[in-house]
């Protein structure tokens, strides 16, 4: 099997395809009005090497965003790239790679974060250097109307353009069917769920922003042990509005079961506090709430010995 280099043209699984419209259309059709979205960084401003590392705190802040906003009742999002030349359309078919449809693909292993040296960075993403593709964030957001009626975007649109990106966003026809525009949407987002490209490029910023954090809260880089600190997927989901809670969380589940691979977010125990049982695919905690983990063992740790923070 050829190894992706690229971020994939299209979702090509015919048993997620399926999942999302027979489960997820359940929990949104006739609720919520969809608008998609794409976050673009700033490349012009930062550079290449920067932008990328730098890209899943943007999603982060992109995510609060969404968040703190009423009516949003969740939401889908992708860590993508965005092309800043024009290509033709030859050279565009060469170039993208598309998801293999075989379901039972294994990803490939993911690559050790990028050197601090903008040289050594260059040498070693030449797709990104010489495609001039600049990290960007993709967004399907279901918010809640009476019966679904449609919602403009312009207040998705201004809220996101608060964490200084570029920004599109669209509202999406709703309608029952597998020629649904909203599912086609949501594809778009799903497209690079196994890609090893990104899979790695999503690692490695993740990484280097867990350093970064760590550095400006302890001082030192050196003692962080990044083969510990895990890592985030090119997908995920947040569940904001606790109300679509159970459906939202049996219709992941069923893409789950159809191989979608991605992180769940939000999703919480029943309202009495008390757990109903292990779920199969637990959420896991946020970037700064696994370094604050990380703090309050140091901190303790140095209390021990005598030391303060």
């Amino acid at each position: 099997m050829q190894t992706a280099r690229y971020p994939c043209r299209q979702l090509n699984s015919k048993t997620i395809k399926s999942a999302a419209l027979c489960y997820l259309s359940l929990v949104f059709l006739g609720k919520c009005s969809i608008i998609s979205a794409k976050c673009v960084c700033k490349v012009e401003e930062e550079g290449f090497e920067k932008a990328w590392n730098s890209v899943c705190r943007t999603r982060d802040a992109c995510d609060r965003a969404l968040r703190g906003m009423r009516n949003v009742a969740f939401f889908f999002s992708a860590i993508s790239a965005q092309s800043l030349k024009k290509q033709t359309k030859k050279k565009k078919a060469d170039e993208d790679v598309d998801e293999e449809s075989d379901d039972n693909e294994q990803l490939s292993d993911s690559s050790q974060v990028a050197s601090s040296s903008s040289q050594e960075w260059i040498a070693n993403h030449p797709t990104i250097v010489n495609q001039k593709l600049c990290p960007s964030v993709t967004y399907w957001i279901a918010l809640t109307t009476p019966n679904g009626a449609p919602c403009s975007p312009i207040l998705i649109h201004r809220a996101l353009l608060e964490c200084s990106v570029d920004v599109v966003a669209n509202q999406v026809p709703c309608h029952e069917g597998k020629e649904s525009s909203a599912l086609k949407e949501l594809f778009k987002v799903f497209k690079d769920h196994k890609n090893p490209f990104m899979d790695d490029l999503v690692k490695s910023s993740y990484q280097y922003c867990y350093r970064d954090e760590f550095e400006s809260v302890v001082g030192d880089s050196d003692s962080v042990d990044l083969a510990e600190c895990e890592s985030e997927k090119v997908v995920r989901v947040w569940l904001v509005d606790p109300s679509f809670q159970s459906n939202l969380s049996w219709a992941v589940r069923k893409l789950q079961d159809a191989k979608l691979i991605i992180d769940r977010y939000g999703f919480q125990f029943d309202g009495m506090g008390v757990q109903r049982g292990k779920e199969p695919f637990e959420e896991q905690a946020m970037l700064s709430d696994k370094l604050m983990v990380l703090v309050n063992d140091i901190g303790i740790a140095m209390k021990k010995l005598g030391y303060a923070l």
